[in-house]
């Protein structure tokens, strides 16, 4: 995630604003938000504070900078894995695992801090919807195409795996899978195919 920065940043931006986004980034990913000052983000980057309010008006809107980076691109992974064709279970399964690794990648202090900024809330919370709309339109198409239960009601069943998502980041729950791949593919065994028998449907 920290090396994703760089890549993700407009080729147009400016190099001493591309060199105080990197380095906000590194400081952020390594002590969390809360800690890092903008007099060590300018220190680090070896840029004055006059150009950092240039481009910034505070830190808030650094960090905000950096998690719309990050979210478009997560957003625009997830899209890929929801348009391709594939299995409606490969789909959950690479969907989970994106969803996973972003939220481990941040790391929990610095993941804690961005969702206490109301900037970033507001951001973050018009991104869910917007994904959480792609993801109810593909369980709708499944549907259409005979993958779901026609007895399923999508609008409950999105909203339940909503709700299953908390589970998979408590850790007295994914303690119990030796790593993360088996406890997301026993997961959607479960959500996907269901307990019962394939020979006795």
């Amino acid at each position: 995630m920290r090396n994703t920065i760089k890549h993700l940043i407009d080729k147009e931006i400016r190099s001493k604003q591309r060199k105080l986004i990197e380095t906000a980034a590194q400081l952020f990913f390594k002590h969390g938000f809360k800690k890092v000052t903008i007099e060590e983000i300018c220190r680090t980057a070896k840029v004055s504070k006059v150009t950092f309010y240039r481009y910034f008006s505070s830190k808030d809107e650094m960090i905000k900078y950096i998690t719309r980076l990050l979210g478009d691109n997560f957003a625009i992974k997830l899209e890929q894995i929801i348009d391709r064709d594939s299995t409606i279970k490969s789909k959950f399964d690479d969907i989970a695992i994106l969803k996973q690794d972003f939220a481990a990648n941040l790391g929990g202090e610095l993941r804690d801090s961005i969702f206490n900024s109301p900037a970033v809330k507001e951001y973050m919370h018009g991104l869910d919807q917007r994904l959480m709309q792609k993801f109810e339109q593909l369980m709708h198409n499944e549907q259409a195409q005979g993958n779901i239960n026609p007895q399923v009601d999508i609008e409950k069943a999105v909203a339940f795996i909503s709700r299953l998502n908390q589970l998979l980041s408590d850790d007295s729950f994914t303690g119990i899978y030796p790593d993360l791949k088996e406890m997301i593919g026993q997961v959607n065994e479960l959500l996907v195919m269901g307990l019962k028998s394939r020979e006795l449907s």
